[in-house]
């Protein structure tokens, strides 16, 4: 049984995480050229997606997907339909990956942000934008890296002993 299982963040919360993601997704944070910056509303999304699956899952990645079209000031639906595929896969996969220690919960992370990236490269094709740059494939990366991060802050001091 997991330790903390029954414990609900408030609404409220988890909207603010979402925002606060999305601030740290436009802000120019990224090493190496910016290419190197994990995507922070994808982590926040797949966190809810595990801890919270009955309240967050494709319709709340939607919502932060038009989010981030909004504040990127791209087409729409072009982040949407990415953190769709995002919420839907985290949801699908929650309850195999949340029972894993966080330094292992990073590669299935990983892996969901690949499917993010992969369709955003779809997309970009798509669109006749051309080949995406080959370092935006180092998201995945980034990202896998920042989960422990993400992880230490969204969850609740119940929680916390349990990645030791």
């Amino acid at each position: 049984m997991l330790i903390g299982s029954n414990t609900q963040r408030p609404a409220w919360f988890i909207v603010a995480s979402f925002a606060a993601a999305g601030c740290l997704n436009v802000l120019p944070l990224g090493w190496l050229g910016g290419y190197f910056q994990p995507d922070w509303v994808a982590l926040v999304l797949i966190y809810w997606c595990f801890w919270e699956p009955e309240r967050v899952g494709a319709v709340a990645g939607w919502c932060a997907g038009l989010m981030l079209d909004l504040l990127t000031g791209g087409i729409l639906g072009r982040f949407a339909l990415g953190k769709t595929i995002v919420g839907f896969a985290a949801n699908k996969i929650s309850l195999r990956l949340r029972v894993y220690p966080v330094w292992q919960q990073c590669v299935g992370v990983a892996a969901i942000i690949a499917l993010d990236t992969l369709t955003h490269a779809v997309v970009h094709l798509l669109l006749e934008e051309g080949p995406m740059p080959l370092a935006r494939w180092l998201t995945p990366a980034a990202s896998m890296i920042m989960w422990p991060l993400v992880v230490v802050l969204l969850s609740p001091r119940s929680r916390q002993h349990r990645y030791r």
